[in-house]
């Protein structure tokens, strides 16, 4: 099975940021602040400022779980 893909989006940001595995997902998750484990586990997190302003997030893509 491929390893999944990971999008992130940030807010004032035209250009999305396509992560090639979880490692990098992991690697941007401790660099914008959000929560990996929340990826895995429901598909997507927000990337928060002040933890209450959502300013992106980051979602894993499910085209994936098909192949």
């Amino acid at each position: 099975m491929p390893e999944p893909t990971f999008t992130i989006w940030q807010a004032g940001n035209a250009i999305d940021t396509v992560l090639r595995s979880e490692g990098a997902m992991r690697r941007a998750a401790s660099k914008l602040g959000f929560d990996a484990e929340v990826v895995m586990s429901e598909g997507e997190a927000d990337i928060l400022r002040d933890g209450l302003i959502v300013t992106g997030g980051c979602y894993i893509n499910e085209d994936w779980i098909y192949d």
